[in-house]
Parts: structure tokens; sequence; C-alpha cells
């Protein structure tokens, strides 16, 4: 496996994981505005649709740092690059 495959590999990984947190985002807010509107329709009163919505708001900003920070954006890249680097330097 030569390396353009390895950096291919990389590339559909990475758009993989950006796709899945897309949808992973797209499900949270519909279910959420959903959970909102049968909490209005319902009486109103006490909005209990908060508490799912910051529970799982947290697993959403994880999910979103592990894709756009940790995985495919700054860190992984800077130290794939620097694995590279070494690489290239050694030969």
């Amino acid at each position: 496996m030569d390396q353009s495959e390895n950096r291919e590999d990389l590339a559909r990984k990475t758009t993989r994981a950006k796709l899945d947190f897309i949808r992973h985002l797209s499900t949270y807010c519909i279910i959420i505005v959903a959970l909102a509107i049968i909490n209005n329709i319902t009486g109103g009163g006490y909005q209990w649709w908060i508490w799912p919505a910051i529970g799982w708001g947290v697993g959403v900003l994880f999910h979103f740092l592990n894709v756009y920070t940790f995985r495919s954006g700054t860190l992984e890249k800077k130290l794939i690059d620097k694995e590279l680097k070494k690489m290239d330097e050694d030969q």
C-alpha cells in the first residue's frame, strides 16, 4: 500500500466522520424541536425538554470536538504531518 492509498483512506475516514456528525446534529435538532413542540402543545408550564437538550447536546459537542478538533481537524493532521516529515528526513 503506497502513501497515496493511505492518504485516500484517511480522507475517506475523515469524510465519513464529518457526515456522521452532520447526521447526528440534524437528528438532535429535529428531535429537540419535536420535544419542545410536544411540551408546549400539551400545556407548556415546566419546560422539561430542556433536560434532554442539555444532556444530548453535551454528546453532540463531544462528537463535534472529536471530528473537527481531535480526529480529522488540527490535532491528528498535525501529528500525521509531523510523522511524515520525520519519515522524509530519515530517508
